[in-house]
């Protein structure tokens, strides 16, 4: 009975694994990011939609049952309390930075094109320490010139999958010693997760695990007030109060930032690839797919389940067609 239990596993444990790569490697294909043919739609198409099927989810949501006048009063609060939105006047565009979703990348885009330097000559710490010369967060704007922005300019919004955008944060923040991450939250996340941790290792704050990092996510009281670099896009960007005229897909990012960058009248530019970390190639889809499945199937359900009540609103929002390993925790 036993050998027979165990050559069972044997056999199953891969066939349950070549399902998930050909799921995962259909979507991908799917998505438009492999060559083109004439079924896939193009890329105003799959933005229109996919900015059609955030509405109409929006329009679920409880807060769609309020009257406008409390959904503009609550509008406004989100927009003047220091969100994530910043302004270019001069482009005439509104973006939710969000952290780990190509950010640094739109920022050097538009200091590039405001400096007249190239993005190759910009290094991610002149990005961040010179951007506001060029930008300005919404809620230095009054009221009423918000309200003008949000219906006058281009309003940009780019997603990644929760699952990608945790480990990228993992690893950029927490894989190698980051004073600041380690001071903030390293402690933190040792003290919840390691009762028997090394002196030193709570002293500094360092050497947290990929399991650790999860396990403190999935303990949170509330995820939606914690750092930027993990907190859930719904969260960040609020796209049932803001309607993002463009939402853009990370795992598509270059053909579809490059649509944007067409609206911007930006013609002579092309999304750069330098700032943006752990991005498949067009060659690397089923390795990427891979990394996550490996990643993530040491967890058990119970920790996946948590995982996916935490960034439900992400899943529930973009569902369509811009989160690529949400079968992860869905399935």
């Amino acid at each position: 009975m036993k050998f027979t239990l165990r050559l069972y596993s044997l056999c199953i444990g891969p066939i349950i694994l070549a399902c998930f790569y050909w799921i995962c490697t259909s979507l991908y294909k799917m998505q438009g990011v492999q060559k083109k043919t004439g079924l896939i739609p193009t890329v105003q198409t799959t933005l229109e939609m996919r900015k059609e099927n955030v509405q109409k989810m929006c329009k679920t949501f409880p807060m769609r049952r309020k009257n406008d006048s409390t959904i503009q009063k609550e509008t406004e609060e989100i927009l003047g309390n220091k969100s994530a939105l910043i302004v270019d006047e001069k482009l005439k565009l509104v973006f939710c930075f969000v952290p780990k979703a190509a950010s640094t990348s739109w920022a050097s885009i538009i200091i590039s094109h405001h400096s007249n330097c190239s993005i190759e000559s910009l290094d991610s710490n002149e990005i961040w320490n010179s951007r506001r010369k060029y930008i300005k967060p919404m809620w230095e704007f009054t009221s009423q010139e918000r309200m003008k922005i949000l219906r006058d300019y281009l309003k940009v919004l780019v997603v990644r999958d929760p699952l990608d955008r945790i480990y990228s944060a993992w690893y950029d923040k927490f894989r190698y010693y980051n004073k600041w991450f380690a001071e903030k939250y390293g402690k933190y996340v040792i003290n919840m997760t390691r009762p028997n941790g090394i002196n030193s290792d709570l002293k500094k704050g360092q050497y947290i695990t990929f399991a650790e990092f999860i396990q403190y996510l999935t303990i949170l009281d509330d995820i939606s007030t914690t750092n930027e670099h993990w907190k859930p896009i719904y969260d960040i960007c609020h796209p049932c109060h803001v309607t993002y005229d463009i939402i853009t897909n990370f795992y598509n990012i270059e053909e579809e930032s490059n649509f944007v960058l067409q609206k911007l009248g930006l013609v002579n530019m092309k999304f750069p690839f330098k700032h943006v970390n752990n991005l498949p190639s067009k060659t690397e889809t089923s390795f990427s797919f891979q990394k996550m499945y490996q990643l993530y199937k040491q967890f058990n359900v119970e920790t996946m389940m948590k995982l996916k009540d935490a960034y439900i609103m992400d899943y529930k929002i973009f569902n369509n067609g811009a989160l690529e390993f949400r079968r992860l925790v869905l399935e």
